[in-house]
């Protein structure tokens, strides 16, 4: 191979490895800034009176719009040098997945009262298993397969009050494991090849 022909596989893999890691710092944002918002306005809500179902409401709406500017934030140049250079950075169908399991994060009518805590934790399996589909990092099969398997943990301890906050410590465990098998996996194909 020609080093012209070197250079220029070498320019490719360092792209991919720049993507790959972007998408790799998506578990870190996410799984901090949402736990972090849901239980920060879990205990302020407790200090000042706010019902528990407001109070997470908030920390999750909080925690999106925080993980998403973070997100952005650290993608964002990363995002802009590989366009202009025509590498493809998303995938639009990738949404379609998330708004298909939409009615899993949903309380149901007839499901027992400590439900509603823990009903994002089978769904955000279930969401990250059908964007596997479509994107097919398994980082995010990994992370589906992890929550799935755990799920049946969360549901025993949802009745017994403390269900949410395993969900909570089991999601931030998994977006680590998730988080760094994607940047490994990244940094072995720049390495190589």
């Amino acid at each position: 191979m020609s080093e012209a022909a070197e250079l220029a596989s070498f320019v490719r893999r360092v792209a991919r490895f720049l993507l790959e890691a972007v998408n790799a710092y998506a578990f870190f944002a996410f799984g901090m800034g949402v736990i972090g918002s849901i239980i920060v306005a879990g205990v302020l809500g407790a200090l000042y009176g706010l019902n528990e179902g407001i109070s997470t409401i908030i920390g999750v709406a909080v925690g999106i719009v925080l993980s998403i500017a973070a997100f952005y934030w650290v993608a964002g140049p990363t995002w802009r040098y590989l366009a202009k250079r025509g590498v493809k950075t998303s995938d639009s169908r990738a949404w379609l997945a998330f708004l298909g399991v939409g009615a899993a994060y949903a309380p149901s009518p007839l499901a027992p009262g400590w439900y509603p805590s823990v009903a994002w934790y089978p769904g955000l399996a279930v969401s990250l298993l059908l964007l596997y589909t479509v994107i097919h990092a398994r980082s995010l099969l990994l992370a589906g397969i992890l929550l799935a398997a755990t799920t049946p943990l969360v549901l025993a301890a949802a009745p017994l009050g403390f269900g949410a906050a395993l969900a909570s410590g089991l999601l931030l465990l998994i977006y680590l494991i998730a988080g760094g098998y994607a940047l490994r996996e990244a940094s072995r194909r720049l390495v190589e090849g």
